[in-house]
């Protein structure tokens, strides 16, 4: 893990998108005739900042129909993938930990993907430790809601994003899950099975019940049990140029249960109160930077006894209100998240940092978020202009004992950061054919201080065919608990480092650590594309963005 502060990097790119009834246009004044034969002319309809996001380039829908014509074998991500901009990588752009994969938009690294589960931040990978390559050994946390659980998927690209604060600098993925409102119970089974026998298979059991029990009150009971076997270890035996061949994917099993009620006191206002527990253990079968062969050594032993050497537990407790008033509209939560996170002891030098070391013993690292959000949109017309402005306010706390990075006590490292944020957009219609979103969103830390991240996002229609959409934003990631620990560091082993004689030995060892003064990761972020909606409901567009990094950590 780099703790100094890098200079400047950059991404450039395209992405194209040719699809049937994805893609849609702003809405203006329409004429329709009426029974009586005369003209209506319609109100404009304005769309909110939110909305007017979703209608960007940078925006795919994934429905609950597709993942039906398309399933999963295990994790949403399977899916998310195929969207425009998205890749599946190790987890980092390196490929490191090759065996794990996560959500990587427009190439900034699974670090700077947001992922949300009905609008709320899931966080429990920040409980997985940094490694030298600024990787983590997770499956990242799109695997936290089974897929015929979901009622659809948002992924958000490119400056549309800045609003999300920390994390979001690539892009955001908002997993909606199904509120029936009437009496429902499903039960869902999946198997696949490999054509090659070397490769895992996979199974999931999951249902959900929902029922009124009063005119006000909703009950949503769901749980799903899913497992995926691990790859064989000599999968990629015949294609290794030594005998210690890359390890292939390991296995997963998930548990989940969780239980929400929905309670509407008046018209127009519903709160939910929502409590969920779950499980991940692995099944190993090696690593990228431990190659699995015949030699005995710990590793090679927990990946032919498909051993679990890593166990997540999530639970969430959330309270959250919508609402309807005659100026406008409101979405507010608070979230608890705690994880705990157990695994192996791992090797903190050079090259095979992150690899086993011991398959007797595990450390657990507690990590707990608690979020909140208040959003308000409000219609209004200033200057003769139709505009819908949107107002809110944020806060991240997040807490940690890190006992793998210990005091000099040896007692666990406390890490925590604290981030309140008050962010504005307006949605203004400055033409029929021309959309305009500003934006500003002011963060302050109890780390590094204050960081400003500006937006301007673009619509402009040249027909009801094709249309124009740009965007540019200075997002930024604040940097993370491990990161921030003066107690975390690993050994280079001599990797980069000079001969020093220290006490009459030679040593080529030098030592990175954690770094309690570093300031947020800040990326420029710019697109421009263009759209065309025409005929027979064939929908394509074409993007060119281009991400530039300062005070990469």
């Amino acid at each position: 893990m780099a703790t100094s502060k890098a200079s400047l990097a950059s991404t450039t790119a395209f992405s194209a998108l040719v699809s049937f009834g994805l893609l849609t246009v702003p809405v203006n004044a329409q004429e329709t005739d009426s029974t009586d034969g005369e003209t209506v002319v319609l109100d404009t309809v304005v769309l909110s900042a939110g909305e007017q996001t979703k209608q960007s380039l940078g925006v795919s829908v994934i429905s609950a129909e597709d993942i039906e014509k398309s399933p999963v074998a295990n994790d949403l991500s399977e899916i998310i993938r195929k969207q425009p901009g998205v890749n599946l990588t190790g987890n980092t752009a390196s490929g490191t930990r090759g065996n794990q994969r996560q959500i990587d938009i427009r190439g900034m690294g699974p670090e700077n993907t947001l992922i949300l589960i009905d609008g709320k931040p899931v966080l429990s990978r920040n409980s997985v430790k940094m490694g030298r390559s600024g990787e983590r050994d997770s499956r990242g946390d799109t695997n936290w809601v089974p897929a015929e659980l979901v009622d659809h998927i948002e992924v958000l690209r490119g400056p549309a994003a800045a609003r999300y604060g920390s994390g979001a600098s690539g892009g955001v993925v908002n997993i909606i899950t199904k509120r029936p409102e009437t009496m429902t119970g499903t039960v869902n089974l999946h198997y696949t099975s490999p054509e090659n026998n070397m490769e895992g298979g996979s199974r999931r059991l999951n249902g959900m019940f929902a029922m009124p029990l009063t005119d006000d009150l909703m009950l949503r009971l769901t749980g799903n049990y899913n497992k995926t076997d691990a790859d064989d270890p000599a999968i990629n035996d015949t294609a290794a140029e030594t005998t210690l061949a890359p390890a292939g994917r390991e296995g997963v099993t998930n548990k989940d249960l969780n239980a929400l009620l929905s309670w509407k006191p008046v018209d127009g206002h519903q709160i939910d109160f929502e409590l969920g527990a779950s499980r991940q253990d692995n099944s190993y079968t090696g690593d990228t930077n431990a190659a699995v062969g015949s030699d005995g050594s710990v590793v090679d032993q927990l990946a032919q006894e498909g051993a679990t050497t890593n166990i997540t537990r999530r639970a969430v407790a959330s309270v959250t209100h919508r609402g309807e008033y005659s100026f406008g509209e409101s979405f507010s939560y608070l979230q608890f998240e705690q994880t705990r996170n157990a695994r192996n002891p791992e090797s903190t030098t050079g090259r095979i940092d992150g690899q086993i070391s011991s398959g007797d013993t595990m450390v657990t690292i507690p990590l707990i978020n608690v979020t909140g959000k208040s959003e308000w949109t409000m219609p209004r017309n200033w200057g003769g202009y139709e505009q819908m402005l949107t107002l809110g306010t944020e806060f991240r706390y997040e807490h940690m004992d890190d006992a793998v990075n210990a005091d000099d006590n040896g007692d666990p490292t406390k890490m925590h950061q604290l981030d309140i944020a008050l962010y504005a957009e307006d949605n203004i219609q400055v033409l029929d054919n021309f959309i305009l979103t500003p934006g500003l969103r002011a963060d302050w830390t109890d780390t590094y201080g204050v960081n400003i991240s500006p937006s301007l996002n673009a619509t402009y229609e040249f027909t009801s065919e094709w249309s124009m959409k740009a965007g540019v934003a200075r997002a930024f990631k604040s940097p993370n608990l491990f990161q921030l620990n003066p107690n975390y560091r690993y050994s280079s082993n001599g990797n980069g480092c000079r001969h020093d004689v220290i006490d009459g030995l030679t040593s080529n060892t030098c030592y990175i650590y954690g770094n309690p003064d570093l300031e947020a990761e800040t990326s420029l972020n710019t697109e421009i594309g263009l759209a065309y909606a025409g005929i027979n409901d064939i929908n394509a567009s074409i993007t060119w963005f281009h991400n530039n990094y300062k005070n990469r950590i």
